[in-house]
């Protein structure tokens, strides 16, 4: 698996995740951070994180965690 930030001026550095599968407690532990971290040093305080469906990414405690840590 491979997570990776896309905006108009370009690309984050992609992250890969070698093992195992993902689900919602791996999403919050190993990507939000990231993506938290890339987001804030690519864009500053006012931007949006955007996810497709995916289970992990609908989880409700997948949804709680964003709506605590990324900027609204």
């Amino acid at each position: 698996m491979v997570w990776l930030g896309v905006r108009s001026e370009g690309l984050s550095v992609p992250v890969i995740f070698e093992h195992g599968s993902m689900d919602a407690q791996r999403y919050i532990d190993e990507v939000l951070p990231i993506a938290l971290e890339c987001g804030n040093e690519m864009l500053g305080e006012h931007w949006t994180y955007q996810q497709d469906g995916a289970r992990p990414h609908i989880h409700y405690l997948s949804q709680k965690w964003c709506i605590d840590h990324f900027p609204s």
